[in-house]
This record gives C-alpha cells, structure tokens and sequence, in this order.
C-alpha cells in the first residue's frame, strides 16, 4: 500500500507549505483525514498489509520510507550518495532536520510517522494496526545511489518501490547511475504506455514511440 505525492506534500510536509506572503499554514488534522479517507483500504486488508509504502518529497528530493510492519521498523531508502560523494553530509540532515509546529520541535521523518498514524488509527480503528510511529528509523546502505548532483532521486524511488524485499527490508538491485539517460527512458515508457495510463489519445509523435508496437 502506498500514498501519493499530493496526500504527502500537501498533508504530510505541512510545514514545508507557505503562503504567497511567505508565512505558514498551520497544520490541519481535518483536511489529512479527509484526504487519507479516500486512499486507505477496508480494514480487513489494511489488517493484511505487511509493508506501507510512503513517498516522500521533501526539499525537492524523493525518497521512500518503506513502513515495514512484520520487521516493526521504517525503512529509509534513499537514492543520495551521503557520504564522500556528498562531502559533509549524513542522511540524519535530510530525513531527521527539526520541524517546528504548534506542538514542539520533531524530527522530520517522526513528525510524518505521528501523524500518518494516528490519522490511520482513527480512521480504521479496528484494523489493530501497531502504531508504527513509535517504529525506529533505519537508513538503508544497500540501496542504489544515483550520481551526486543528479536529478534522478524520483526515477530510484520508482525502482526501490518494485525492488524492495519486506522480508529482510533490503533492496536487492543494482542500479549504474552513469545509465540515468537508459533509466528515465526506461520508467517513462513504461508510464506512457502502461494500461493504466489514463491519457488514452496520446499524441502520434509519441504513440509511435511504443516499443511493443515495433516488436521490441
């Protein structure tokens, strides 16, 4: 299971939101519960769900956290090459940078947890689901990482969302980042033309573009 960019820019990260005169927009518990109302299941197959799948897009960067409920931990997988590459860095600064807001000072990633769990257990209490905003974070070191300064952080959050094993909470796949270009051709067409793709009419220049058609 897994939510969408809207349900966490607009709900999650309230706090990263501003109004056109630069001020903030307090936090509405309402308005997330509103919106996670529409995206949840029934509550006998939230109840069978071992992993909820969470994009996040903070600080125009894409990351997953991977809620793993048979492990009772949050997977971090992060596509940033924090380290040498990134000189200076540690993951800690991205995911756990305080937010301010009306109840306190949380870590970013623990104020997202919080809430989207406490939205979950009033909205479908008799799910029993554990409260997982008490889960422990843990960044993932085997997750591919793409070239530092890239672009490509949305690309990897694709590819970890279909390569990621609940079982061990690792992502088993390989990634070059020098073969970005192949990548986005890659999930992009595979978009394009999935049948879920709700654009049935595209444009002539980019139907013909659809490798199934030319018997690749």
């Amino acid at each position: 299971m897994f939510y969408t960019l809207h349900f966490n820019q607009a709900i999650l990260d309230w706090e990263a939101t501003h109004r056109r005169d630069s001020t903030h927009i307090p936090f509405d518990d309402v308005a997330l519960l509103c919106a996670l109302d529409c995206l949840l299941p029934s509550e006998e197959a939230l109840l069978a769900c071992n992993t909820i799948f969470l994009p996040m897009f903070h600080k125009r960067h894409w990351s997953i956290y991977a809620i793993n409920l048979t492990l009772l931990r949050i997977d971090i997988l992060d596509p940033n090459p924090y380290g040498p590459d990134l000189p200076h860095t540690v993951w800690q600064d991205f995911h756990k940078d305080t937010v301010q807001n009306d109840c306190g000072k949380y870590a970013f990633c623990k104020l997202a947890a919080i809430r989207l769990a406490t939205a979950i257990q009033k909205l479908r209490p008799k799910a029993l689901l554990r409260n997982f905003a008490n889960f422990p974070f843990h960044y993932q070191t085997n997750c591919p990482t793409m070239a530092p300064g890239s672009n490509d952080s949305g690309f990897y959050a694709m590819i970890f969302l279909r390569s990621y094993d609940a079982s061990d909470g690792t992502v088993t796949l390989h990634l070059d980042p020098t073969q970005s270009a192949h990548l986005r051709s890659e999930l992009l067409h595979h978009l394009l033309f999935h049948k879920s793709n709700e654009v049935k009419n595209l444009h002539p220049e980019v139907a013909k573009m659809n490798c199934r058609n030319l018997g690749l």
